[in-house]
């Protein structure tokens, strides 16, 4: 009987490893926590979202929900939850929009899908969203400038500088910003 208990034993470099990488692993996630928890997102500038989301409704029931329930989660600053409902609709629209039932997004889906992605901690598909919008409407003034600020947060002067420009270009309400901003880089 002890024959068959001396053959199931593991090995002591084994069994010290089932116990070391466990260990670790808690390590590595206690210190990440404790520091890594900055909550700053991106490396450079702050990048301030818009008070309101301001998603119009497409006119259809079950969109229009998630839409309004994105609204209020961007409005609470619950930007897991808003990226997640505005994902939703925006696959429901993007479909719509293959079948000929719409024409195209509506307006800021994609920007504050974006903004929503960034503060999430995911910035290039943050950037990626609000480009797609900022290329859908090349004259909207809103989309470059946050397209600018999120690029210097990033510390990505080269399209930073390219948004900050078509914003001044455009005009509009941040036209003198991002003329100061110019003059500073």
């Amino acid at each position: 009987m002890t024959d068959n208990n001396v053959k199931r034993q593991y090995h002591p470099a084994f069994r010290a490893l089932t116990w070391i990488v466990p260990l670790a692993a808690l390590a590595i996630i206690a210190v990440l926590l404790i520091f890594g928890g900055d909550d700053k997102r991106g490396s450079g500038g702050e990048v301030r979202p818009p008070v309101s989301a301001g998603i119009p409704y497409i006119g259809f029931a079950e969109i229009d929900t998630v839409i309004a329930g994105a609204n209020e989660a961007f409005e609470k600053k619950d930007y897991d939850e808003a990226s997640r409902l505005l994902t939703r609709a925006r696959f429901f629209i993007h479909s719509g929009i293959s079948e000929g039932s719409f024409d195209s997004m509506p307006r800021n889906l994609d920007l504050v899908l974006g903004l929503s992605d960034f503060y999430r901690g995911f910035p290039l598909k943050g950037i990626l969203y609000v480009t797609i919008a900022a290329e859908a409407d090349p004259q909207n003034e809103t989309y470059a400038w946050y397209l600018s600020l999120m690029h210097l947060s990033q510390k990505n002067k080269v399209d930073a500088k390219m948004w900050l420009e078509r914003t001044a270009t455009i005009g509009g309400v941040y036209a003198e910003s991002s003329k100061t901003a110019l003059e500073k880089m």
